[in-house]
């Protein structure tokens, strides 16, 4: 995607520790718990990617090897978290949207 700001993002994010600024998670309307947490990696050779993990939990669906991954920019992390989720959504018949 050419601009960051186009990734439309539907879940809640908010910094997973006060003194960390690049840490965020993520949680779902009327769930339980994290979705998913994205951070800047500092290790080389990863430095300055974003990783993403996908944890949520959905009843009814087991989730796929693709729970983790990097980014390039936190927006991209997270979208790819919350594709995740609404996938895991998906494939259990259920919906938040």
């Amino acid at each position: 995607m050419d601009k960051e700001s186009e990734i439309a993002l539907s879940l809640r994010w908010r910094q997973t520790w006060r003194d960390k600024s690049d840490d965020y998670v993520c949680s779902a309307p009327q769930r339980r718990g994290s979705v998913g947490r994205i951070y800047l990696y500092g290790q080389a050779p990863a430095a300055g990617l974003w990783y993403w993990s996908y944890q949520g939990d959905v009843p009814g669906c087991v989730r796929d090897a693709d729970c983790t991954g990097m980014e390039a920019s936190p927006r991209e992390a997270a979208k790819a978290v919350e594709d995740r989720w609404f996938a895991a959504l998906e494939k259990a018949g259920k919906s938040l949207r």
